[in-house]
């Protein structure tokens, strides 16, 4: 995660404060132009958060409450297919309503949603042989955070 000679930009001199930027940014819900300047110049700090994602280092999986506010994430590696992630996600979850993109789309999710009675905003697969339906106003919001 160090940054590397010879590359643009400078090497990272605290990967502890960067990883804590991240974990506040996700926890607190708040924009990046709002970090705190003890995790480091605002904009260094996205910018590397960008790179990481780019370079398939890590994917962040949310939770959200009604407010939009995190309640509970995940950290996996950049190889992990999404959906494997999204049924731990939402365990010991009180939730009512789930979103999510049509990656989620798979048997395994709507079977864990439907025995926790959860209602399910999200679209199908265009390969599926049944479509479900979905509301499509409610799925507008699922890019809240």
């Amino acid at each position: 995660m160090t940054g590397q000679y010879g590359r643009h930009g400078g090497i990272a001199k605290d990967n502890r404060k960067f990883i804590n930027a991240v974990v506040w940014i996700l926890k607190t819900g708040f924009p990046w132009r709002d970090l705190l300047p003890d995790y480091g110049k605002r904009n260094t700090v996205h910018q590397r958060f960008i790179q990481w994602q780019r370079k398939g280092i890590s994917k962040i999986h949310l939770a959200i409450n009604e407010r939009g506010l995190p309640v509970k994430f995940i950290v996996i590696d950049g190889t992990h297919v999404d959906c494997k992630e999204a049924v731990n996600l939402l365990k010991n979850l009180d939730a009512k309503l789930s979103f999510a993109n049509r990656a989620y789309d798979t048997n395994e999710i709507f079977s864990y949603i439907a025995k926790q009675n959860i209602k399910s905003v999200i679209s199908p697969k265009r390969n599926r042989l049944e479509q479900r339906g979905y509301n499509s106003k409610f799925y507008r919001f699922r890019h809240t955070i």
